[in-house]
């Protein structure tokens, strides 16, 4: 009688184990479908939640990556790699291509914000078979210029042009142009650095002939 009673005890803790986790990625869920909108609340949403309720490998990898997503969102610049390793080890396994991107994205860009710049270059290798797989081309523009900007602060800067016109060219693709913009701007840059001083004064006259942002003066 005993053994029959702690048995259910046991089945009823771990069903009301699994309706806490399911409970938890929903509301995760509903704080992904504003994060691009409003991070801030985003950002203070996911730091409410309490993780303790996330029992399932799956709900503690939403968690880590919607985190990256939100510090990084609202300009916060963490270098704890941590944050993200839970939805980096499993989507690696569990996750769609688009999954594993985005937790690689943010692996490379909290490496960099820690100039681990050898770490990173690991981190992107990973990436690069995922960039043809992905649907969200914002996050394949976004991969490529952080790759670019790994290449640059390591001197490889003919490499890192190639992955800022990659970058372009999926942001066009995401019908990004304020995006496709800083890039060409970026580049523009790169190439006086390269003193190829004719093509960075044709790549700006182009960006001034789109709108660009305020912050572009172009002489």
């Amino acid at each position: 009688m005993k053994k029959h009673v702690v048995f259910s005890l046991l089945i009823a803790m771990a069903v009301l184990s699994i309706s806490c986790d399911r409970q938890t990625i929903s509301r995760l869920d509903e704080i992904e479908s504003y994060i691009q909108e409003r991070p801030d609340s985003a950002l203070t949403a996911i730091r409410n939640i309490d993780r303790t309720l996330l029992h399932s490998r799956e709900g503690k990898a939403k968690y880590s990556l919607l985190e990256a997503m939100a510090l990084d969102k609202n300009y916060i610049d963490t270098m704890d790699v941590n944050v993200i390793m839970p939805a980096v080890e499993y989507y690696r396994k569990h996750g769609t291509p688009d999954e594993r991107l985005k937790s690689l994205y943010y692996q490379t860009a909290i490496q960099v914000n820690g100039r681990n710049y050898s770490e990173a270059a690991i981190t992107y290798t990973e990436a690069l078979p995922l960039l043809d797989q992905c649907e969200d081309k914002k996050y394949c523009g976004l991969m490529c210029e952080k790759i670019a900007g790994v290449l640059n602060a390591s001197y490889s800067d003919q490499e890192s042009l190639v992955f800022l016109d990659k970058s372009i060219d999926y942001y066009y693709e995401a019908d990004l142009l304020s995006y496709v913009l800083e890039v060409k701007y970026s580049k523009a840059l790169l190439l006086i650095a390269l003193q190829r001083v004719g093509e960075a004064k044709e790549l700006l006259y182009e960006i001034s002939t789109n709108s660009p942002p305020d912050y572009l003066t172009i002489n």
